[in-house]
């Protein structure tokens, strides 16, 4: 039987009991998983594009939530999210605008290399990060480069 893919013909893979759409994002998980504490890592979390303290929702945008692959908490509180990206779309680029502009917590778009972002630059929350970089990081280095996102928008 085949495995059911999606519009980008990327397969669906379960891996530690959580299904991902991609093999890339599972990877992405797994990586994490190692370098960090499980309890803290929360997959498929829900996130509001304009942040908690955004305008009204209702006069900006029709669907204000988007699932984001991973939220990293501590206890109750956001630390930093992770969005695992094998392929860009035209709607990403309004979905990291949308976070830079409203979210107070980084977000750190882990890429392959071949699909890097074009027009996407960021001096704000949103970071965008090669996997070859993300997959040889720390716990630390991770924990160093959400120090640095947060310093930068508020320098």
């Amino acid at each position: 039987m085949r495995s059911k893919t999606n519009k980008f013909n990327a397969v669906k893979t379960t891996a530690n009991g959580i299904k991902f759409d991609s093999k890339y994002e599972s990877q992405v998980y797994l990586k994490l998983r190692h370098i960090l504490r499980l309890e803290s890592i929360h997959c498929h979390h829900r996130a509001a594009y304009l942040g908690e303290n955004g305008p009204d929702k209702r006069l900006c945008i029709s669907n204000a939530y988007w699932r984001v692959d991973f939220m990293i908490k501590d206890g109750s509180k956001s630390l930093f999210a992770i969005e695992a990206k094998g392929r860009f779309t035209q709607p990403d680029k309004f979905k990291f605008l949308l976070w830079e502009l409203y979210q107070n917590i980084p977000l750190i778009v882990v890429h392959s290399e071949r699909n890097k972002p074009r027009g996407l630059h960021s001096s704000g929350l949103v970071h965008f990060l090669v996997w070859e970089q993300f997959n040889l990081m720390s716990g630390k280095d991770l924990v160093e480069l959400v120090k640095v996102i947060k310093n930068r928008c508020r320098g």
